[in-house]
């Protein structure tokens, strides 16, 4: 009998390589999320040390001119620290996507393994078969000529 060969083998191994693929990229997403969540945490600590030196300015008193100054850092690093957050949360929801996305294609893979097992150990199984058939056979040639040669030895 000839050996198993998985004939949507060539379909796996290119499910396989997109598997990986989308791998690959999820783990750029989740550094790019955590980057933007390092940019996030940046942008706070920058605007509440702006809102500490601007309250210390006001204690300390001076041109209004400086207190506006300090009034427009805060609202400049407060739209900043927005902007930031809606990076975060489209990397986020981007992170999202890309694992539904590797979930899929795992699935195909796991689906393609699971036939090619279940195709494998049924030519395992009739390899058996087959191999015993043969024995089978063989027995069988070998009692029937002892048969004969017994029978033949008690007719001389």
């Amino acid at each position: 009998m000839k050996a198993f060969r998985f004939r949507a083998q060539a379909i796996l191994d290119l499910r396989t390589r997109h598997r990986d693929a989308i791998q690959t990229e999820l783990a750029q997403a989740e550094r790019a999320e955590h980057e933007a969540s390092a940019a996030v945490e940046h942008a706070d600590r920058r605007l509440q040390r702006a809102g500490a030196d601007g309250a210390d300015a006001l204690r300390a008193g001076g041109p209004i001119t400086k207190f506006e100054r300090h009034r427009n850092w805060i609202a400049h690093l407060r739209d900043e620290g927005d902007r930031l957050c809606r990076v975060r949360q489209e990397r986020a929801a981007e992170v999202s996507r890309v694992r539904e996305r590797l979930r899929v294609a795992h699935q195909q893979v796991r689906v393609l393994e699971r036939l090619r097992d279940q195709m494998s150990q049924r030519h395992a199984t009739a390899v058996r078969h087959e191999e015993m058939r043969e024995l089978d056979e063989i027995a069988t040639l070998r009692f029937s000529r002892q048969q004969s040669q017994g029978r033949s030895a008690r007719g001389s």
